[in-house]
């Protein structure tokens, strides 16, 4: 059976994309940061280092990140609602199956 997908909901589709982007973000800066100290530990050492700067850079790119992925998606779910107006949404076919 085919069906067809002819409005996303723009706000709720933006958070959840937006909410994903900022924890994978999350986790890939902090895994570069560690990865950063574990490779040139001396880093620490340097007198121009500051922890507040390194902490408030880690907290900033995940939610600039989550905010601009959120704008974006609003915008791409708000095209695609207009165009699937248009000319349909995207199709696909669904099947039943007997497994819970």
């Amino acid at each position: 059976m085919k069906k067809q997908i002819t409005r996303i909901s723009i706000h709720q589709t933006s958070k959840v994309i937006a909410l994903v982007y900022a924890g994978a973000s999350a986790f890939i800066t902090s895994l570069m940061f560690i990865s950063m100290f574990a490779s040139k530990p001396e880093i620490v050492n340097q007198p121009d280092f500051n922890i507040l700067r390194i902490i408030s850079v880690i907290v900033f790119l995940p939610l600039a990140g989550g905010l601009f992925c959120y704008l974006f998606s609003l915008f791409a779910c708000f095209l695609y609602n207009r165009i699937a107006k248009l000319i349909g949404g995207i199709e696909f076919t669904v099947s039943e199956t007997d497994d819970p």
